[in-house]
């Protein structure tokens, strides 16, 4: 039961983190909303809220490696043991040090190490979702046919694959037009997560994964 609910916490413990950094940093008169709203970013900058925000974001990478390797063995034991699965295992771990090294190099003090991490998590992060789009549709086309999976299951790949990837570009064209929209960047944020959390319903066959 663990591993079939491990991506909803996931999920729901990265909202919190999310919002809480943000609130620290509010309380600490750090940012003023009423002037800027303020990137996720500049609220984990400052100290004290920059080291809950290194540690959040450290345990969140280790949540998603878990899940991203959960994910791997699962397919595995269904019998995909293609090449395509272990990029998508690559992908999915550079991800999550992506998100380990925008925690650890905050924006101020290290920008260029920080901006590497969010390509990382979110440029790779991409990549991920869209080769587990590909995978879960062959999964679920050999399990009940390929129509019935095309019909069933087709909405939800379309709004995981084009969610993350919308959500990436406009975060690369913001970064590179210099468009300050920081309430976009925290819409990205909550949609990445979301999607890592929705793509990976192990299924009750997931208690049977072996690690």
């Amino acid at each position: 039961m663990f591993w079939v609910i491990f991506p909803v916490f996931f999920w729901l413990f990265a909202t919190g983190s999310i919002w809480l950094i943000y609130g620290l940093a509010v309380m600490n008169k750090h940012v003023v909303p009423e002037e800027e709203f303020p990137y996720i970013s500049t609220c984990g900058t400052y100290p004290p809220q920059s080291c809950i925000f290194g540690q959040l974001l450290n345990f969140g990478a280790l949540m998603v490696g878990s899940i991203t390797v959960t994910r791997y063995r699962f397919l595995e034991e269904q019998g995909d043991r293609s090449w395509v699965n272990k990029i998508s295992l690559a992908a999915g771990l550079i991800s999550a040090l992506g998100a380990s090294l925008v925690g650890n190099f905050q924006m101020l003090n290290e920008i260029n190490t920080h901006l590497v991490g969010a390509v990382l998590a979110f440029g790779v992060g991409t990549l991920y979702f869209w080769i587990q789009t590909a995978l879960a549709l062959r999964l679920h086309s050999a399990r009940i046919g390929r129509g019935t999976a095309r019909r069933s299951h087709g909405v939800l790949i379309i709004v995981t694959a084009f969610g993350s990837t919308a959500s990436t570009v406009s975060a690369v064209l913001r970064i590179l037009g210099g468009f300050k929209f920081p309430c976009f960047y925290y819409r990205d944020c909550a949609t990445i997560v979301l999607l890592r959390g929705a793509i990976h319903p192990f299924g009750s066959r997931a208690e049977q994964c072996r690690l």
